[in-house]
């Protein structure tokens, strides 16, 4: 079993923290690894959207940093109000970065982790359906964010596009139109 010894703060920022953990693992190997943690120790939810009226997948490309360029990806957010539910979480993130309201969510998974050799972020995947039009005006100032609508036939042509998808959303999308491949 692996056995944490430390953990060294190396860069405390105003969301991240970034820490030299020190462990013993199953071989009896001591290692170190650098990994990130975010300050309020909170979760995310990455929410696939159907437009339950034009019969559309939602989607939303926005604007990395990290990447230097647009993600295609779906609407996501962390649960950052005190004792926010996931159900409150969804609406909100939806309305932030689509314009769209809620309707009803489908299926919830449970947490699972982006990186999990970088950092201790967890995610639920929201399946729900949505109503309303897309709009950006409930966007915050630090967001560059448009979203948009897809057909299944527009998926399957954006999946073969050289385009930066973040990782979820490519699995999914492609699950969504193209099945499972092992069947």
């Amino acid at each position: 079993m692996n056995s944490y010894m430390k953990s060294e703060p190396l860069y405390r920022g105003k969301f991240l923290d970034m820490n030299l953990v020190t462990m013993t693992n199953s071989k009896g190997k001591e290692i170190k690894w650098e990994c990130v943690s975010r300050k309020n120790k909170t979760n995310a939810v990455a929410i696939v959207p159907y437009h339950v009226q034009k019969k559309k997948f939602v989607y939303i490309s926005e604007f990395r940093i990290p990447i230097n360029g647009h993600e295609i990806c779906f609407p996501a957010g962390l649960l950052d109000k005190e004792n926010e539910s996931l159900e409150d979480a969804v609406a909100r993130e939806l309305k932030e970065e689509t314009g769209l309201e809620l309707v009803k969510i489908r299926r919830v998974s449970p947490k699972g982790y982006n990186s999990a050799g970088m950092t201790d972020e967890a995610v639920s995947i929201v399946y729900a359906d949505v109503n309303g039009e897309l709009s950006n005006k409930f966007q915050e100032d630090t967001e560059d964010i448009r979203a948009f609508l897809m057909s299944k036939e527009e998926i399957r042509y954006l999946l073969k596009m050289n385009v930066k998808w973040g990782s979820k959303a490519w699995i999914i999308s492609d699950m969504l139109v193209n099945g499972n491949p092992f069947s």
